[in-house]
Parts: C-alpha cells; structure tokens; sequence
C-alpha cells in the first residue's frame, strides 16, 4: 500500500504521454493529408486553365489566374469537406517574360491554422513538382 501513490503518478505521467503522441500524430496526419489534397486540386486546376493559345514555347505557360482560382476551391472543396476555410492565398512567381514558374497556395482554416503549398510545373518533362 506504501508504493500506490508513486505507481499512480506513474500511471498518471504514462497516460498523459500517451495523449501528447497521439494529438500529435494525429495532428501531423491532418496537415500531411491536407496539403495532399491541396497539391492535387492545385495540379487539377492548372491543367484545365493553361491558356493553350498562347503557347509558343513549352517551358512557358500562361494561366486563367480568375479561374484558376475558382477551381482550385471547387476541387479542394469537393475532397474535403470537413475543413473549414477561413481564407484563401495565391502568390504567383512570375518570369520577366510575363509566364508563370511556380503558385504558392495558402489555405487557413476556422482555428487559424495555415497550410501551405508551393506548387510548380515541368511542362517540358510532363512531371509536377
């Protein structure tokens, strides 16, 4: 009876350890699954919206910035609907010329967490960054 109280600070301490990794892991498993998503939505709305009149060169490209955007909402709502959005961010990297490099998506959610996504197209390899 003399050792109950240390055992119970030890159950106690255990347990407390024990939700810490598992908010953690649960925690990590929501961001790496939500910039999963926002990464296919980004990939999605930029092949519908590469303004194709206009490409001369296949390392350049021009976007429907509007409609971009627009899809990239619709795409990202529609696998996730349990997020939600606060606000949207969209930064483009642009070239001297004018032709887009790369998109840097920002999504924050109702308890003001960020995600964030740089996204950029190899047009010429036909792979995604």
């Amino acid at each position: 009876m003399r050792h109950f109280p240390k055992w119970m600070i030890i159950i106690v301490v255990a347990f407390a350890m024990i939700a810490t990794v598992f908010t953690y892991m649960n925690q990590s498993f929501r961001y790496n699954d939500i910039t999963k998503v926002m990464n296919e939505a980004a990939s999605i709305a930029v092949s519908t919206n590469v303004d194709e009149s206009i490409r001369v060169n296949e390392e350049k490209m021009i976007l429907s910035v509007d409609e971009f955007e627009e899809d990239f909402k619709v795409q990202f709502m529609k696998v996730n609907t349990k997020l939600k959005v606060k606000k949207y961010g969209f930064d483009y990297l642009i070239s001297e010329d004018g032709f887009y490099k790369a998109v840097k998506i920002k999504v924050t959610d109702d308890e003001d967490t960020t995600y964030e996504i740089n996204y950029a197209t190899d047009f010429v390899n036909s792979s995604t960054l």
